[in-house]
Parts: structure tokens; sequence; C-alpha cells
């Protein structure tokens, strides 16, 4: 401590004030808080004024009492304190004291004229930075500067400090914790110098146990030879990871098999310092891959005759085996089953029912449901999955496409809905005597009952009033321009009198692939796949028009066109029967051969002639 001392005695005042401006602090232009516990004002304002004549860039607080400093510890934060040693109300020692418990990284200088050499021990002793003669005062700038700047390395020790045994923790928490056994030797003497908690586990040793001992310590001399011969070649071939399977024999007499990664780690020089093994214990893994080829040897023969998709998983839904309709329904090659999740043939709003199912599972529920799958590809089919628990532990699922009876049922479903609408139209043609209001219930129908997006029907000949009635209804407003383009234009009219002329429907099942319908382009961008036109024919002569478009492809297919056929012709009959009602009334009241009106027409005109007059109303003659 005396030398201690000496040292800061022997600091001259050759340190001048223009060297303590270049000093650490004030380089970077940061001020220093410095609170002076001074009880006599003149030697404050002396101390103050050297610091401004180093240029020392500071903001200085005066206390002389003990209540002032431990007020102002707290609201100013200094970061040195100047004190004198001999006060009123307490000591410099006092003022140590004080400081250390508050704020024990805030360096104290004592500035003093009246200090004993074994009261500055006392002080170096209990961590004073230094102290300055009140007859020496520009000693004080370089004192500051020098506490300040020790201060910030302490403070940056600290924290490298502490990051360092932040890092040895981590290191050491993951090395104990890494689910893998690890181990160190020396590459000396191969000897252990580390090992983690999952090794001392696995073998049943104690790390105290085994650290200092080598493989012919631990293991039966074969089982020793094969380690150290590992060991050497890693450390002599240069390669930076050797990777094998051994079998070691434990504590409790188990044969264990592990798959061990081994690193030579070199020293500053380069030349090997010490051997890391890493060991995986795979005996589970082992014992299941035989399980799964006894269970193949088993089953192949037989699941691979099946007309289903099969497959082996174990309990977590990871597919261990699969046959070869499995993997072509769902797109995998043979060698890339092993290691697929089922979770993955669920679409990705439905994963989550998958965990469910495979609880069930292991519940012993033996689970029958469709669903829809998805394949390797991203496209999708649906199927019915059979699953249950084997008698080893495995899941067996059965995978059967049930695509062509959901294209069945689709199929009934249009073929119902065609009915609905032929049931319709057979009540409207009974009480309907009007072409217009029959027209607009058949589009009516078809849209509500049949399911079409747009359904539209013409005369494309006079009626007996001389007019082309026309009808239409849409699923929604983006098919209105497609009846203007079908009706009023050139191209639209040949069609339909193409249609006419051949007296059968012309049924387009893909509008992708419709070359020869000129609005195929607009009917798609409205948002029909597919359509059907078929001729309104009556006594034998087309008279008009029956337009079906569907919003989707392959609607029109032979049982559909039966039904469509059927309902035309039943329209057409409605159609014919409209028009001979027409004939008939025509004939009651005019001559056939000259057109006049009849003796039946003069009698009713007659009597609502009467009727009128009877009344007081003014008969008009109509035209």
């Amino acid at each position: 401590m005396k030398k201690e001392l000496r040292r800061l005695a022997s600091d001259s005042s050759r340190e001048t004030a223009d060297a303590a401006a270049d000093a650490f602090p004030t380089a970077s232009g940061k001020e220093i808080r410095i609170l002076v516990v001074e009880d006599v004002i003149f030697d404050f304002e002396l101390s103050v004024r050297e610091l401004e004549k180093a240029g020392v860039a500071c903001a200085v607080r005066r206390v002389d009492t003990r209540e002032g400093l431990l007020r102002e510890l707290t609201d100013f934060e200094p970061d040195v304190i100047l004190s004198d040693f001999a006060l009123p109300s307490f000591d410099g020692l006092s003022v140590l004291m004080i400081v250390r418990e508050l704020r024990p990284d805030v360096p104290c200088i004592f500035v003093s004229g009246t200090i004993g050499e074994d009261q500055l021990i006392e002080l170096l002793r209990y961590g004073a930075a230094d102290y300055v003669l009140k007859n020496n005062l520009e000693r004080i700038p370089p004192a500051v500067l020098r506490a300040v700047q020790e201060r910030s390395e302490r403070a940056a020790r600290r924290q490298a400090e502490q990051a360092l045994r932040e890092s040895e923790a981590l290191l050491g928490s993951v090395f104990d914790n890494i689910p893998s056994m690890l181990y160190i030797k020396d590459a000396k003497d191969l000897r252990f110098v580390r090992f983690n908690r999952t090794g001392e586990e696995l073998l049943g040793h104690s790390e105290k146990d085994l650290l200092g001992k080598n493989d012919y310590e631990l293991y039966p001399r074969e089982q020793a030879d094969f380690s150290i011969a590992q060991d050497r070649e890693t450390l002599a071939s240069g390669q930076r990871v050797h990777t094998s399977e051994e079998r070691i024999r434990v504590k409790d007499g188990s044969e264990r098999i592990l798959l061990t990664k081994k690193l030579s780690i070199p020293d500053e020089q380069g030349n090997p310092r010490y051997l890391l093994g890493i060991s995986e214990d795979i005996t589970e893994r082992k014992q299941a891959e035989q399980q799964i080829r006894d269970s193949e040897a088993k089953y192949r023969g037989l699941i691979e005759q099946a007309s289903d998709g099969i497959f082996v998983g174990d309990a977590e839904g990871n597919l261990l085996l699969a046959n070869s309709r499995w993997c072509e329904l769902l797109g995998y090659a043979r060698n890339e089953v092993t290691g697929i999740n089922a979770r993955g043939t669920y679409l990705e709003a439905e994963k989550e029912i998958h965990a469910r199912h495979l609880e069930q599972v292991r519940a012993g529920q033996t689970l029958r449901y469709e669903r829809i799958v998805q394949r390797r590809d991203g496209s999708t089919f649906p199927a019915e999955i059979s699953l249950k628990m084997l008698d080893n532990g495995l899941i067996q699922g059965i995978f059967h496409d049930i695509t062509t009876r959901r294209v069945q049922e689709q199929k009934i479903a249009r073929l119902s809905r065609i009915q609905a609408v032929l049931s319709g139209i057979n009540s409207a043609i009974v009480r309907i005597r009007d072409r217009q209001t029959l027209f607009d219930e058949v589009c009516r129908l078809s849209i509500e009952h049949g399911g079409f997006t747009l359904a539209w029907i013409r005369m494309t000949t006079p009626d007996s009033q001389g007019g082309r009635p026309i009808a239409w209804r849409c699923a929604n407003d983006s098919f209105l321009d497609l009846i203007p383009l079908s009706v009023e234009t050139d191209a639209g009219r040949a069609h339909a009198e193409r249609v006419m002329s051949e007296k059968r429907a012309a049924v387009y099942n893909d509008l992708t692939q419709a070359g020869d319908f000129p609005f195929a382009g607009e009917a798609l961008q409205a948002g029909a796949l597919s359509l059907a036109k078929l001729p309104l024919v009556v006594s034998g002569k087309p008279v008009g028009i029956f337009a079906l478009y569907a919003n989707e492809a392959g609607v029109f297919d032979d049982g559909e066109m039966k039904l469509l056929n059927e309902l035309v012709g039943d329209v057409s009959f409605g159609l014919e029967f409209i028009a001979k009602e027409e004939q008939v009334n025509y004939l009651a009241y005019y001559d056939a051969l000259t057109r006049l009106p009849n003796r039946t027409l003069l009698h009713d005109r007659l009597g609502q002639y009467c009727t009128r007059r009877s009344a007081g109303t003014v008969w008009q003659r109509s035209c």
C-alpha cells in the first residue's frame, strides 16, 4: 500500500493542463459530472478554476454535509467525487464509505492539506482512487481524467467479464443439455476431460467417475480397441469429421448402438489438442427399423396386390412403408415414402384434424371417414380413409379413391336438377297459354332449379301476331352481354340457323376448345365453361332456340342431353298446343277462306255493345 502511495505522490506537476485536455474523457466532448465535498468555498473555487484552466468539460456541484452527499449521489449521479478529508460534520473516510455503499463504481479523489500518511493508506485500502494536496491543485485535472478513464475501463472490463461468464454458462448449458452424448478427450493420451449430462445418463457413470480415464478403463478390450482406433484415425487423417456406428456395453450390461461423429480440435499451431465426440443413441431407431423390416416381409406380398393405397406409419403419423398403389395415388416414388408425415396429405385448413385422428387411433378406435387428399404436386382427389392401430403399435391406413363415385354423385345430382326442371315445365305447359309467359317460366326454372348460369329462349319465326318472343334469366349480370351477341349479330344468327337447319343440339362441353362457337371468349370471360343450344321444333319445323350455359366443363354428357332433349320436346309441345289453341280461337270468329268476321263474331260484338249501352257507357269501336 505504501508503494501505491508513493506512486500517486510521484505524479509530477509536469502533467500540464494542455496534456490533460487531450485525455480520454474530454476528447469526446462529453461533460464530466464532478461532485465536490468541501466546506470552504474558496478552496472549492480554486479546484474549479484548475479544471477550467485545463479545459476539462465538466459540470460541478458542491456539498458540505452528509445529507447533501446522499441527495446528490442520487440526483446528480456524479462521474467522480472530489472530497476534502477534514469536514466539520464528518470526515473523508465517511464520505468514502457512503460512496462505496451507494455508488461503488464512482471514484473518490481526496483533496486535502492536512492528511497524514497513515490516513492516506487507510483511504487507499478502502478504495480511494487518488489524492491531491491543496498546495498542488494543478494535479486535479489529470487525476480526475485518469479516475474517469479507469472507471470506464473497469466498467468495460466488468462487462467483458460478465459476457465471458454468460458465454461460458451458455456453452456449459448447451453442452450439458444437448440430447446427444458429448465428450472431450485429450489428444495426447485420449483420456476424457469433459462429459455432458446425456453421456452420464447413457453410460450410467457420473462425469467425476469418467474424467481422467480412457476407453480401456471403461469398456471391454475389443470395444475399446475399436474406439481408440477411430480416435487415432480421426486425429491423424486430417478429416474434420469421422462418422461411424458403434456398439457399446453400458454399466447395467445392456448394449446400445451409437452413431458417433468425431472431430479434431487443433491448438493455435494447428496441431490436434482435443478430440470432440458426438454420439447419438440410435438403439430404439435400429430396433424400430428391424421391426419395420420384419413387418415389411410379412405384409408386403399382401398389400402390393391391393387395389387401394395402403401405408404403415408410426404413432406420430410418420410413414414407414407404403404399397405401389398408395405411391401412384399420391405421386411419390417408393424411395420417398419413408419419413413422410401423413399430415402433409391434408389440405392446409384441415391439418389440425390430423392430430385428432391420431389421438383417436392411439386410443384404440378404428376410423373410417372421407376427406380431400393432397398429392405431392399439390393436386387433390377425394378418398375414403380407414385407420387402425396394429398389434405392434404401428398405424395402418387404407386410401380408397372415390373420384369416380363423387363424379357419379355429381352427375346424379345434375340429372335430378334437370328432372326438377322437366317436372316444372310440364306443370307450366298445363296452366300457361301464352308463349312469353311460358318462355319466362322455362328460363326461371333452368336457373333456379337446374343450376345453370344463363338460360335464354327465342322464337326465330314470327308467331301468329307477327312477333318473336324472347326470354332470359341469368345467375349474375356478367352474362347479360351474351344475349344480344347471340340474337342480334350476324355471327349469332348464323350459328342459330345452323342449329335449326340441322335440327340437333350444338354442345360445347369445354368452351376453351370451342373453335366453331363465335362467342367462346366472351362466354369464358363471363364465367361459362360449357354450353348447349337446342332447337325448338313444332310440327317438324324449327321455330326457335333454347340455350343453356354452365360454369362447369363436361356438364352436357349423354345422360343430361337425353333429359334436355326431352325437356325441349315438352317445350315444343307446349308451343304447338298454344299455336293450335290460337288457331281454334281464330276459326271460331273468322271465316277460314275469306278471313272475314263470321256470324259468331257479329253476335259477340253486338252483345258487348248492348251491355255497355245498358250500363250507360259510350262504346268505342276497337280495331
